[in-house]
């Protein structure tokens, strides 16, 4: 097939192109086939078991073109890497994530499979977030189709385990790989995130000594201890209040969870709490815990302190070339400047920025308000926008 590129020889190069993305995606429905196969795959974490659904999208991109590895992670979980154009540097990464949340809960829909109705389609992952995968995928073939290979790669990196330690992204940016920018296709309802906040779950034990209840003061209550450590985080959740990032707000410190005590009659000699410490810029792990410490104030014969691997906050600008980029792009084609601001919640984005230092942004379709429920359901028409500006933005940045 032709790119039919006629027109006044003086307009815009981009918008002529742009216009003819817009006419591809509109003439019939390329995203939402995809967006079924991709469904169907029950990529639930836990466990994952992401590797079938990672052959067949790899299998899909190489039918059209692109040059495609499987990543293993771990027995059953994979990455994907797809590249496509003849330079060694690449020029723009689109990114997802292959695994979703359990099906819990009553559905009114069968969760693994792509139901159209009332232009939502609903089914798990169609939010949060193979409905932005779909769309990378239709904008991978657009590309491929008209053989617009430019000066520069494009990269289409899905990853495992998003939803649970990361393990995907992090064996992914251990080849230390370089690019001019990256965008995450998390769901926004198509407005531009341009950072997010991290967090480091915490689980703080306090030790005490059992006895029986008839008399307490033999033994040491474990919870009292807990009772006043939590009062003491208290007051430091207050102080973070002043801690504020410009355009990610402040850090805060949530305790989710405690355990205490195995008998009424027994003092418990052990209690645990576990926490989310929601991170900024900057923030790393030892200063966390040193801090922690200091407001917790109990000896360290009394307390344990544990953590799992933090996902760093993300530090990207509302201001930034690939933001500006993306909004007149996005105005361009539908008449609306989108709203920038940061994302809520924590996504991979900031491994781009914080590990490899590539701008990096999240641009999808769907809302963070349907990640993680029963009935999840992405906009079709979102799906199709996704899936013109992701064409769009990839062209500008590998040409």
């Amino acid at each position: 097939m032709k790119m039919n590129t006629e027109g006044d020889t003086n307009g815009n190069m981009d918008d002529i192109m742009q216009k003819q993305i817009n006419e591809w995606f509109d003439k019939e429905d390329r995203v939402l086939p995809i967006l079924k196969e991709l469904i169907r795959f029950r990529s639930v974490n836990p466990p994952g078991n992401e590797h079938s659904l990672a052959v067949f999208i790899c299998e899909w991109l190489a039918d059209r073109g692109f040059d495609v590895t499987v990543q293993r992670v771990e027995e059953g979980r994979s990455n994907i890497i797809a590249n496509f154009g003849c330079s060694g540097h690449i020029g723009m990464i689109l990114n997802g994530h292959l695994d979703v949340v359990p099906a819990a809960g009553e559905w009114r829909y069968p969760p693994f499979e792509a139901t159209l109705e009332n232009g939502k389609i609903y089914g798990r992952g169609t939010a949060d977030m193979k409905g932005g995968i779909a769309a990378m995928m239709a904008a991978a073939e657009f590309i491929s189709t008209f053989r617009l290979a430019g000066s520069k790669k494009l990269s289409l990196v899905f990853v495992c385990d998003e939803e649970s330690g990361n393990k995907g992204m992090r064996r992914y940016v251990a080849d230390r790989i370089t690019a001019d920018a990256a965008i995450i296709g998390e769901p926004t309802q198509l407005e531009i995130h341009t950072g997010h906040r991290g967090f480091m779950n915490i689980k703080i034990t306090a030790y005490g000594i059992s006895c029986h209840s008839s008399h307490p003061e033999n033994g040491i209550n474990a919870i009292y201890i807990m009772s006043d450590i939590i009062q003491n985080l208290k007051k430091y959740q207050e102080h973070l209040k002043s801690r504020k990032d410009k355009y990610l707000g402040n850090a805060t410190i949530s305790v989710g969870t405690i355990k205490g005590g195995i008998k009424v009659n027994i003092v418990p000699d052990e209690c645990t709490i576990e926490m989310e410490r929601r991170l900024l810029p900057g923030e790393t792990r030892e200063e966390i815990i040193n801090e922690l410490k200091t407001w917790i104030n109990c000896s360290e014969e009394v307390i344990e302190i544990e953590t799992l691997p933090e996902l760093k906050a993300s530090g990207s600008k509302p201001d930034s070339v690939l933001v500006r980029d993306l909004s007149l792009l996005i105005q361009k084609s539908f008449g609306k400047a989108p709203m920038v601001k940061a994302f809520p919640a924590g996504c991979e984005a900031s491994f781009f920025t914080e590990e490899l230092n590539i701008p990096a942004v999240i641009f999808g379709p769907g809302s963070l308000e349907q990640a993680h429920r029963s009935d999840e359901w992405v906009c079709e028409k979102q799906l199709r926008k996704a899936a013109k500006i992701y064409s769009g933005i990839s062209l500008k940045y590998t040409k």
